[in-house]
């Protein structure tokens, strides 16, 4: 085991998971892999340390070589901005609510940060309708759509340039692993039926 990280018990009760060297460096590199990520980019770090997401950004930075810009939250959000056009990051990692949060100050604002070049979000699903406004706030930037558990790390991504064909979709299965949906008795489901989430893969617990 190299880590224990508590989910937040959206799934049933909080709980810590084991997590193993093997899945942990596993997870790293599938990430790097499909984020395109390379030692020039510069992640901007708006989620505490604890929660997995904010983890994965320092593991992935020191694993590249990249950097890491640490912020304390997004509760400041002036200061954030100020911030991204100081130190110009690249990568934006940010979940629903900040995204939500980001709209609205744009609505106002009028926001633009053509430096960042990345746009990944985590936990809750991307809603559909949050890409136009963030296509104009981030102007030079992809957007990954993903979809994770804390016992996973991460499940699907969307390719962004398929963002505006499939804006629901939380894409396919990331680099080296496999997702199926299965009937409660274990059997494949057709397509555009409910089934229950698979994943198979070294970064499983």
């Amino acid at each position: 085991m190299a880590a224990l990280i508590y989910t937040s018990g959206s799934t049933g009760f909080p709980k810590g998971v084991m997590m193993t060297h093997q899945s942990m460096v596993f997870t790293s590199w599938s990430l790097i892999e499909y984020l395109r990520l390379t030692e020039k980019d510069r992640m901007i770090l708006l989620s505490p340390l604890a929660f997995d997401y904010g983890l994965y950004q320092l593991l992935m930075a020191v694993t590249i070589g990249g950097s890491l810009i640490v912020e304390q939250s997004f509760i400041f959000q002036s200061t954030i901005y100020k911030q991204i056009e100081k130190y110009k990051p690249t990568v934006f990692p940010g979940v629903p609510t900040i995204y939500a949060m980001l709209i609205a100050a744009n609505k106002k604002s009028n926001l633009k940060f053509d430096c960042i070049e990345k746009v990944t979000n985590t936990a809750a699903a991307l809603p559909a309708e949050f890409i136009p406004d963030l296509k104009k706030i981030f102007p030079n930037a992809l957007i990954f759509k993903m979809y994770g558990l804390t016992e996973c790390k991460r499940v699907c991504y969307l390719e962004p340039e398929l963002v505006d064909l499939k804006p629901a979709s939380v894409g396919k299965a990331i680099p080296g692993t496999e997702v199926f949906l299965l009937s409660p008795e274990g059997k494949p489901v057709a397509a555009n039926e409910k089934g229950i989430l698979h994943i198979r893969g070294p970064m499983s617990c």
